[in-house]
Formats: C-alpha cells, sequence, structure tokens
C-alpha cells in the first residue's frame, strides 16, 4: 500500500504512529477517494482531483485528510509546484464565479 499511494518513509512513519496495525487496512479502504477508476500509483493528479472533491486536506482531523497530507509531503518539489498553481488556479476560477453571481444578484435586485 505504501508504494501505491507514494508515501515516503518519514511520512510512512507519522502515518504508523498514528494508526498503528489499522494503516493498510486505512488505506486500503481509502483508495476510493484518491483514486476511484484506477490501480494505478496514486499520484498528484490524483490529489489534485481529491481536492475538487474533498477541499483543504490542510485543514481537517479525518483519516483520509491525514493521508492526502502524508502523500503531498512525499511528493517530489516540481510536482508540489504544479499542485500549487493548480490549486491557485481553482481559486481564482472560484472567486471569478463568486463575483460573476454577485453581479447578476446585484442586476435582479
Amino acid at each position: 500500500m505504501r508504494a501505491h499511494y507514494g508515501i515516503n518513509g518519514s511520512q510512512w512513519a507519522i502515518l504508523k504512529k498514528e494508526f498503528g496495525d489499522n494503516l493498510n487496512v486505512l488505506l486500503f479502504n481509502s483508495v476510493r477517494l484518491f483514486s476511484p477508476f484506477s490501480d494505478e500509483p496514486i499520484t498528484s493528479i490524483c490529489l489534485m482531483l481529491y481536492c475538487d472533491e474533498y477541499g483543504d486536506f490542510n485543514n481537517g482531523l479525518e483519516d483520509h485528510k491525514k493521508i492526502a497530507r502524508a502523500i503531498f509531503n512525499s511528493m517530489d518539489s516540481e510536482s508540489k509546484v504544479n499542485f500549487h498553481e493548480y490549486m491557485q488556479l481553482i481559486e481564482e476560477v472560484e472567486n471569478e464565479q463568486r463575483e460573476c453571481k454577485q453581479r447578476v444578484d446585484n442586476r435582479h435586485r
């Protein structure tokens, strides 16, 4: 499971300390959250899609958010940069959508 999730040694140790012997079962049961249609290893793109569905993993005590943090912390620098760029783009789009909705709402008042 560790290789499938791409979790490095230090992050694995953190998760192992948190979840003990239940870690592999937790990872097995959580795989659909990160890669619902594939048996391929989880990538930074999978983590991006996870965030689209479940939101920011930096805040939250849910087990799957702790797993998401471990995946992110295990990524190489280039993948982390790509991930941050994607999240910034999503935030910009969401802000534009809110502004547009507000303008439409203001016109109808």
